[in-house]
């Protein structure tokens, strides 16, 4: 029974102070949050402003940005408390050696392909959309005088003059030929085209103008990207704390995972509430045994507290279970034998 509190109860911290001795920590209990959000972008077209009065279209005239928590993951871990004071025992005990096995924390260089922290923002790209040029010709009219033998004679000149769309101007020419291909399809399905469709050659001609259509309609209409981050927060129980809620993140008005509030954002809090500390107790045999060795050693452990945790999003609970918290249970200290 006692090795089995100690192998549960001591994180080592691995460093040794002499040949026959070990220094450890008590352990302490940190919590990290793997947040998982799924975010959705609607970019509004570049004539978005024209929908309703070229095409009778309601839809969005600014980007909208919509984004919500899909998924919380709490990886509970266990660490030396930086905060407690070292301990040292003899190395050469029995039970030292098993709680070193289970205590001691290796590294090794790890192979892979790298995964990128951050995710990198999306933004609009209508350059596949539309195929109507930047330029249209204007017809220009002006008058030249020409002076004859009997009076003064003044004749129209038509002068055609290049000049750059206006954002309207490309519009009316997408819509144009929206209203175009719903025109053509139209007639190719009721047979009234003075080329013959039937069968495949029907489908692909039908097909090709919905394609035409669907492009020329993104400008207008905009379109929408969902994707999925994930970001990583941690939370570190004080027992000094006067509160045992934390907050733990915020989902921020621009639709990003902050540790710091911006803006208008929502937090998201853990709150752990203590509902099982137990009593240490001593065993009137263990402590007779004692007394007859010669060589005996004091062990420190922490006892965790079993603690009800919440998790809240916006001061609404929507997550409970229960965990062992370390740093908020009890600290008690045993003898050895060696």
């Amino acid at each position: 029974m006692r090795k089995a509190v100690l192998l549960f109860s001591l994180v080592l911290s691995c460093a040794l102070s002499k040949a026959q001795d070990v220094t450890y920590s008590l352990p302490y209990s940190s919590f990290t949050l793997e947040v998982t959000a799924v975010q959705t972008v609607h970019f509004a077209g570049p004539y978005s402003q024209f929908a309703r009065e070229m095409l009778n279209l309601n839809v969005p005239a600014m980007d909208v940005k919509d984004t919500y928590v899909k998924e919380i993951k709490i990886v509970p871990k266990v660490e030396a408390d930086p905060y407690s004071p070292r301990y040292s025992c003899p190395a050469m005990s029995p039970v030292m050696m098993e709680m070193s096995a289970q205590g001691l924390i290796s590294f090794s260089d790890k192979s892979g392909s790298a995964q990128w922290r951050f995710v990198p923002e999306v933004s609009a790209d209508f350059s596949a959309s539309g195929i109507t040029g930047p330029t249209k010709q204007e017809k220009h009219i002006t008058y030249r005088t020409v002076k004859t033998d009997t009076a003064e004679v003044r004749y129209p000149v038509e002068n055609v003059v290049t000049v750059t769309k206006t954002l309207e101007d490309k519009a009316a020419a997408a819509a144009e030929m929206i209203l175009k291909a719903r025109e053509e399809r139209f007639n190719i399905a009721i047979g009234n085209t003075d080329a013959s469709y039937s069968g495949e050659s029907m489908a692909a001609a039908l097909g090709e103008l919905t394609k035409v259509e669907e492009e020329y309609l993104k400008l207008f209409t905009g379109y929408s990207v969902t994707r999925e981050f994930t970001a990583y927060f941690e939370v570190m129980p004080s027992a000094t704390a006067r509160t045992n809620r934390y907050t733990a993140f915020y989902l921020s008005e621009d639709g990003s995972l902050t540790r710091e509030a911006r803006g208008k954002s929502r937090p998201y809090e853990l709150e752990f509430t203590p509902v099982s500390v137990p009593d240490v107790r001593s065993d009137a045999s263990q402590q007779d045994a004692r007394k007859k060795s010669d060589k005996t050693y004091t062990i420190h452990y922490r006892i965790p507290a079993i603690c009800r945790l919440r998790i809240l999003e916006d001061g609404n609970p929507i997550m409970e279970t229960r965990v062992p918290v370390y740093q908020l249970g009890r600290e008690s200290e045993m003898p050895v034998n060696q």
